[in-house]
Formats: structure tokens, C-alpha cells, sequence
């Protein structure tokens, strides 16, 4: 349940970071208010490799997916050693 909760937890941080990342780099458009960006947050993951799968990823995307994975990453590893420490 410990590691259950390390990927939720880091998906939601590793999404948080990587979507302020790209709204800090590239702001949406004056109509599009910043806040309901980043209401969506979750989501921008799965849009950015929908986009690499097109083919039609941006450069800044790239980056913000680069550090998603990156966190991601961390946060596997990091469920994954507390889960061998607590089988000891």
C-alpha cells in the first residue's frame, strides 16, 4: 500500500512540477487564465506523449516531458527502495 502511495503521490508532484515548468517557459494565451492550466495538471503527461507519438511534440514539451520522467523516475526508485526496507 506504502509504494501504492509513493506512485500516486509522485505521479501528482512529478505532474505539478513539469506542468509549472512549461507554463513558467511558455505562459498560455491572455484569455486563458493560468489557473485552469494548472487545474488540469494531471493530464498534461498523457497529452505530451499522445504529442511525441504524433509526432507533433513541441521543443518546450520535450523539456516539461524530460523533467516529468525524470521525477518519475526518482519517485520509482524511491517507492521501490522503501518497499525493500520495509521487507527487511
Amino acid at each position: 500500500m506504502k509504494t501504492a502511495f509513493f506512485f500516486v503521490i509522485g505521479y501528482l508532484l512529478a505532474s505539478l512540477l513539469a506542468t509549472s515548468f512549461l507554463l513558467a517557459l511558455q505562459p498560455p494565451h491572455a484569455h486563458f487564465p493560468t489557473l485552469i492550466a494548472l487545474a488540469f495538471f494531471p493530464l498534461y503527461p498523457v497529452r505530451w506523449v499522445g504529442t511525441a507519438f504524433l509526432g507533433t511534440i513541441a521543443p518546450l514539451e520535450v523539456m516539461a516531458l524530460a523533467v516529468f520522467v525524470l521525477l518519475m523516475g526518482t519517485s520509482v526508485y524511491l517507492a521501490f527502495k522503501a518497499r525493500q526496507k520495509a521487507a527487511r
